[in-house]
């Protein structure tokens, strides 16, 4: 079992919020490069974390992500 530490799961997950892409966007191999450029991770460790988080927040893509974070109050309009 892949255990997800927290200082991974925050850093990503902060990415992840940041750049508010879905998952069926282009851009999402970029994106996942920026991450594992950033985290020093192999490009299928990132997409498991990455689906591990999302999965553990309940909700199917990034773009749910971002709405989360901003229903949470993590996010706040117009800060990024």
């Amino acid at each position: 079992m892949l255990v997800i530490s927290g200082r991974v799961a925050k850093r990503a997950s902060s990415r992840l919020v940041t750049d508010g892409a879905s998952s069926a966007s282009p851009a999402m191999t970029t994106r996942n490069a920026e991450i594992r450029n950033e985290l020093y991770l192999s490009e299928p460790t990132v997409k498991t974390h990455v689906g591990r988080i999302l999965m553990k927040l309940g909700v199917r893509d990034r773009v749910q992500l971002v709405v989360l974070a901003y229903e949470r109050g993590l996010v706040e309009p117009g800060r990024g």
